[in-house]
């Protein structure tokens, strides 16, 4: 948490994500007859952290490593604000489907009717993951590239079928 603040990202950016507390036992021993004996704790805090200028992952990586960070989930790009680019997809994916029936229905010797039903299912956008915090000890520096971002939309349409 000091390695984020240091970096400079505001607390509204930073939420825990995950918290576990797990028993560490000691090894059993033949002589042992009431069971395991809990030697300690293990805590995991896990942070989900977002930073919006992509030049600064990388470094913010490396002093999360330094900190005493060892393990990395991962990082997932995003549109900031979708909602145009959405609507873009829509009008895009509707046009295809509709194209598409039509050429269905000439290569069946029919026509298009009326739009019976219309259904938006959701396209999977690709995510990006970078490898674990023990392999990114060897790296001079963490690259992180987010290369382009895919805004999708999947649209089913049932249309009647005139002759």
């Amino acid at each position: 948490m000091a390695a984020l603040r240091t970096a400079g990202i505001p607390q509204a950016r930073i939420q825990t994500s995950n918290l576990s507390v797990q028993p560490v036992f000691a090894p059993p021993r033949p002589e042992q007859r009431d069971g395991q004996r809990i030697t300690g704790y293990r805590v995991s805090n896990t942070v989900s952290v977002r930073v919006e200028d992509l030049t600064k992952v990388g470094p913010l990586l490396d002093a999360l490593v330094r900190s005493g960070a060892n393990e990395l989930f991962g990082v997932l790009f995003s549109v900031a604000d979708p909602k145009q680019l959405l609507e873009t997809a829509r009008r895009n994916a509707v046009a295809d489907a509709q194209g598409r029936a039509q050429t269905l229905a000439a290569a069946a010797g029919v026509r298009l009717g009326s739009v019976l039903a219309m259904h938006e299912g959701q396209a999977d956008i690709p995510r990006p993951m970078l490898r674990s915090a023990q392999a990114m000890d060897f790296a001079p520096a963490v690259p992180v590239a987010a290369g382009e971002q895919a805004v999708r939309a999947a649209v089913t349409m049932v249309f009647q079928i005139e002759n």
